[in-house]
């Protein structure tokens, strides 16, 4: 894949939503030859995800409705996402009104919103 970053995936849901998604990350991983890194809410993302081979980075973000400028964890989100660079991005949000935020996050992070 040369210098392109490994996918990113972005899901912010309950612990029952994160068991589902690593099937996805294994399908991914497995198709794609490298872990994914993934955004998710706080609580216990990193624990459910650590450890496993279809997983690189795990960045977790406190409140995504939570105003940018008053969000630390959406500023340093943005940050890290804009050193990784421009890879693809899945974004696996199931809630409507929370997409507008989670993209503008992802466009804001460098990520070309065309894909």
């Amino acid at each position: 894949m040369g210098n392109v970053p490994n996918s990113l995936v972005l899901r912010f849901g309950a612990f029952g939503d994160l068991v589902m998604l690593t099937s996805m990350l294994r399908g991914l991983h497995a198709r794609l030859g490298a872990p994914c890194d993934v955004v998710a809410g706080v609580g216990l993302a990193p624990r459910v995800l650590a450890g496993l081979e279809c997983v690189g980075h795990v960045r977790t973000v406190s409140s995504r409705r939570r105003p940018y400028v008053l969000s630390p964890d959406q500023r340093a989100l943005v940050r890290w996402m804009r050193r990784r660079g421009d890879g693809p991005v899945f974004v696996v949000e199931t809630v409507e009104r929370n997409l507008p935020k989670v993209r503008w996050l992802v466009a804001r992070g460098g990520a070309d919103p065309s894909r």
